[in-house]
């Protein structure tokens, strides 16, 4: 995995968290349900830690 893809990542999580605090949650999943699918990735156990 590139450096890129590893920022974009972050950039995206980030991006998601504020939007997520000033439009609900609901609106966030109705707009962009790929974003839900990357925080599903992001709490799997094998993706908590950076290898």
């Amino acid at each position: 995995m590139s450096g890129e893809d590893s920022d974009k990542k972050k950039t995206i999580t980030v991006n998601y968290e504020i939007a997520n605090k000033r439009d609900g949650s609901l609106k966030m999943a109705l707009c962009r349900p790929w974003i839900l699918q990357i925080e599903q990735e992001l709490k799997k156990p094998e993706n908590a830690e950076i290898k």
